[in-house]
């Protein structure tokens, strides 16, 4: 997300006990939606995000 200009952090299991157990992840990722102020910026995330998510099933 860094390498293409998006801002977000990285939550880890230690961090978030009940939350990721109920859930059985390890981590997640968070954005804040707030911080992007115009359709122009959302729809930028969101294909970002789609994209990476697809090099993950290759």
């Amino acid at each position: 997300m860094d390498a293409r200009g998006i801002n977000s952090a990285l939550s880890f299991r230690e961090f978030a006990q009940c939350d990721f157990a109920d859930k059985d992840v390890e981590w997640c990722l968070r954005l804040s939606p707030h911080y992007y102020n115009t359709e122009e910026e959302v729809d930028h995330v969101a294909d970002v995000v789609a994209d990476l998510a697809g090099q993950g099933r290759r």
